[in-house]
């Protein structure tokens, strides 16, 4: 339900800065644009409820302070803390030390979704990488 692509007349282009007419970063447009008719019937959800975020927060190494004045709630982080890319949103950012020895570096992440659409559908995952990077999707078809 939200692109960081022009989806206008089906071209794959990177959305434009309107300001300077060049492409846009992703300090630009962020998240991506959100296409108010699709976010009606988005056919598949991430589910995420207040412990996924106060767990997020945790894995930022954010004090129970901090984190209380965010969620207005008491709370203790659990002893083993996962990683910030363990919330299951629908982006992912992955930051590598360029400093590490090896020139393969990798890492997972896995994501839920719930299904809210027509019953029988198929979704296909489709990436679009930097140059030098080389990303797998694991199924890379959802069928319901």
């Amino acid at each position: 339900t939200a692109y960081t692509y022009d989806t206008v007349n089906k071209r794959e282009v990177p959305m434009g800065d309107e300001a300077t007419g060049k492409a846009s970063t992703p300090f630009g447009f962020g998240a991506g644009h959100v296409d108010p008719q699709r976010a009606t019937a988005p056919g598949l959800i991430y589910d995420l409820g207040v412990n996924d975020y106060v767990n997020f927060l945790c894995s930022l190494n954010y004090s129970q302070e901090s984190i209380k004045l965010i969620t207005n709630m008491n709370v203790s982080c659990p002893t083993q803390i996962g990683q910030p890319g363990n919330l299951n949103y629908p982006s992912f950012s992955a930051v590598f030390d360029q400093g590490q020895s090896s020139n393969l570096l990798s890492t997972s992440f896995m994501r839920t979704v719930t299904i809210v659409g027509p019953t029988i559908s198929t979704y296909t995952a489709t990436v679009i990488t930097p140059t030098g990077i080389d990303v797998t999707v694991e199924p890379p078809l959802l069928k319901f």
